[in-house]
């Protein structure tokens, strides 16, 4: 619920730059459509900025919402979908979406491409065909990393693509 809560937020935000002029106009924003324990505990945030006379950055303040109210479970259930991700599984089933809804589940769990712990899970989850080719390829062409994983089998799949395409004249 947190991020469909904070996209919402954003969304709003976004589509209203000119209202939303400074931090605490977004801040005052976002606290109007909390509700139960974070309406509490945003109204002792701002209560305790404006006697202060000091706001945080709208991002500051959205961060420490997160430390609070984020769900463990997010993290968990971005990990294993992680897992369970499988590119002939998804629709539609290419490496463009796997690599995107991958990326997109790293960020759930907290950590994001850079991250070569997940290598194996990205490989696990390309198309065998896809995987094969990737892996015979000269060894000065092989990624190592995880962005170059993802990039290749992009790559690598529009050419097989292409391919198709010529073979069967399309």
């Amino acid at each position: 619920m947190t991020r469909e809560f904070l996209d919402a937020v954003n969304d709003n935000i976004t589509a209203n730059a000119s209202t939303f002029s400074d931090n605490t106009k977004k801040i005052i924003f976002m606290k109007s459509y909390m509700g139960g324990s974070a309406k509490d505990w945003a109204k002792a945030k701002t209560d305790a900025y404006a006697t202060a006379n000091t706001w945080p950055t709208f991002e500051t303040f959205v961060d420490e919402f997160k430390k609070t109210y984020k769900s463990p479970n997010e993290a968990n259930r971005a990990a294993i979908g992680l897992d369970q991700i499988r590119q002939n599984k998804l629709k539609p089933p290419t490496a463009v979406n796997l690599v995107s809804r991958f990326r997109t589940l790293l960020a759930q769990a907290g950590s994001d491409d850079k991250n070569e712990a997940y290598l194996p899970q990205f490989k696990k989850a390309i198309k065998g065909d896809l995987l094969k080719q990737i892996l015979m390829l000269a060894a000065a062409d092989k990624p190592t990393t995880l962005v170059q994983w993802m990039d290749k089998a992009v790559e690598l799949e529009a050419v097989l693509l292409e391919a198709e395409d010529i073979i069967h004249g399309r």
